[in-house]
């Protein structure tokens, strides 16, 4: 994981996300790399651990997926949230 800057802001490593194969080589268009931080925001308040995400706060959340010809098909979004009491994510 990274590292936790304040208030819930991590800081990824050169090497999260990195957009080169095991040759050095750089990839064409790939969604790796997108992100160099990830934010986990403050639970807006009461929130149900219950599959739905219409109690959070969706506003750090970031997208992921492989190549962007695909992403519509396989990809993830991905949200983090906390409060005094927990570290919670969304996927």
């Amino acid at each position: 994981m990274g590292t936790k800057l304040d208030s819930g802001r991590f800081e990824f490593g050169p090497d999260f996300g990195n957009s080169r194969d095991c040759s050095g080589q750089a990839r064409a268009d790939v969604g790796l790399g997108r992100h160099k931080q990830l934010y986990a925001v403050p639970a807006p308040g009461k929130v149900t651990i219950d599959g739905k995400l219409d109690d959070w706060d969706l506003s750090g959340q970031i997208e992921m997926y492989v190549v962007s010809e695909t992403k519509d098909v396989q990809s993830a979004k991905f949200a983090l949230m906390y409060d005094h009491e927990a570290f919670t994510s969304a996927e």
